[in-house]
């Protein structure tokens, strides 16, 4: 309760109370804050929408799969054709199938098998259009988002999918320990997942290598390297791909680009990491930002020797709980099946 001094009036304890009023009422009809979720929601809540993506991917391709495999059998392909045979009869049969799914017309009795695969596809095409919508607005509840935004070539949905893949970047004590989790880490001499045939299986587990997240980060760089047009990354991949054939004439081309491709996607998760354990200090002032390990910037290419060379898994680079719940970071869905398609 407030306290009035001697020689105060009455109409000062009224404007006092009346000022008190005018307080208590504007609670009552400001604007509830909208803060954003925790961190952890978002990136479990990710994790989820990859899986389901994942799901409909394979489906997907398990339809177009078997619809070909059916009508090339159709048109008579036999493993017993010479290769040149069957790659005609393959590209005849993708050519017919394309055209019932376009006109509905040719193909006879196989026409009924190409719609109906078709309509059982358009389902996870929509599924997988949601999950994709949900994603990127996921995403963008980042604090990291702004950068990846800046960045052409880069967009929502290649970022969700390495936070999907990866989880918390921030745990990650350096960017070599995130370059092992996506696959690109070079293990002594030998780039992780170059394993030679034979290899133990003591070997592969030391490796953690798993060929979806190096496909994950392919799909990225090819991306960097076709959009970036003048960029910091396709700039960077070309001039390592020049330097990869000063160093070694004989080099084919292909092997240039895949090594110089592979040292830009490297950098951009180190630029990534970089950015992320900025973005999460910045949104969180009142906590100290970590130190980071320091590292160098080399190329792993196929073999060779590096900071990230003898990488192992550490509990800085440990992932969110595998159970932990999903909450719900977005508004529910209320479209059906027939929301648009991919």
């Amino acid at each position: 309760m407030t306290e009035f001094r001697e020689g105060h009036t009455g109409g000062d304890a009224h404007t006092c109370s009346a000022d008190a009023e005018v307080r208590e009422g504007a609670k009552d009809h400001a604007s509830p804050i909208v803060r954003p979720p925790p961190l952890a929601h978002i990136i479990a809540n990710l994790r989820e929408k990859l899986t389901e993506r994942r799901f409909c991917i394979d489906q997907q391709k398990r339809i177009d799969n078997s619809t070909g495999a059916y009508v090339r059998r159709a048109l008579g392909w036999s493993w017993e054709m010479p290769e040149k045979e069957r790659a005609r009869l393959n590209k005849e049969a993708a050519a017919l199938i394309d055209q019932i799914e376009r006109t509905g017309e040719g193909g006879g009795p196989l026409a009924a098998v190409v719609f109906v695969a078709k309509v059982s596809r358009s389902s996870f095409d929509q599924l997988r259009a949601a999950a994709e919508k949900d994603m990127v607005k996921l995403v963008k509840a980042l604090p990291v988002y702004p950068w990846a935004e800046a960045v052409r070539g880069f967009g929502a949905m290649s970022l969700a999918c390495i936070v999907g893949e990866a989880g918390d970047l921030g745990e990650y004590a350096g960017p070599a320990k995130l370059w092992k989790r996506m696959g690109l880490a070079v293990m002594g001499d030998v780039r992780q997942g170059g394993l030679a045939k034979g290899a133990t299986a003591e070997a592969w587990v030391a490796h953690g290598y798993s060929a979806r997240r190096r496909s994950t980060m392919w799909v990225i760089g090819d991306c960097l390297v076709k959009t970036n047009r003048d960029g910091e990354y396709r700039t960077l991949y070309l001039a390592r791909k020049e330097y990869e054939l000063q160093r070694d004439p004989e080099m084919k081309p292909i092997k240039a680009h895949r090594r110089a491709q592979r040292y830009m996607e490297k950098r951009l998760l180190r630029e990534l990491w970089r950015a992320w354990r900025e973005a999460s200090h910045d949104a969180m002032p009142g906590q100290e930002a970590p130190p980071a390990e320091p590292f160098e910037d080399r190329s792993p290419g196929d073999g060779g020797s590096g900071p990230e060379a003898g990488v192992d898994a550490s509990p800085t680079a440990r992932l969110p709980p595998a159970n932990l719940p999903v909450v719900a970071c977005i508004p529910p869905r209320t479209t059906s099946l027939t929301a648009e398609s991919a």
